[in-house]
């Protein structure tokens, strides 16, 4: 196994100390924890991890993704009222569809 999936494994794994220390990391950007998480790593290594954590993320949102409480009938009742609605977002495209 290479560094890079035994790093991945300890990772998704979510134990110990890494799941605290990037607990935080919640909101970034993928491909910059990818560069944080393996410092000094080369671009190959860091590209590698970024697809890897894309893949994993969009194979987790449909099983595990939960809605605020409330937020689709908040949702229905802005559009029922006029109102015109539009989604922001730093995630992917999974998390919005």
């Amino acid at each position: 196994m290479s560094t890079l999936s035994t790093w991945r494994c300890r990772i998704w794994a979510g134990t110990g100390t890494l799941k605290k220390k990037y607990w935080g990391a919640v909101g970034k950007p993928i491909d910059l924890l990818a560069r944080e998480f393996l410092n000094g790593g080369s671009e190959e290594e860091i590209k590698e991890l970024t697809e890897l954590a894309v893949n994993y993320e969009l194979e987790l949102i449909p099983k595990q993704a939960q809605m605020y409480p409330d937020a689709m009938q908040t949702i229905i009742s802005l559009y029922n009222n006029g109102h015109a609605l539009s989604v922001c977002s730093n995630g992917t495209t999974g998390y919005i569809f």
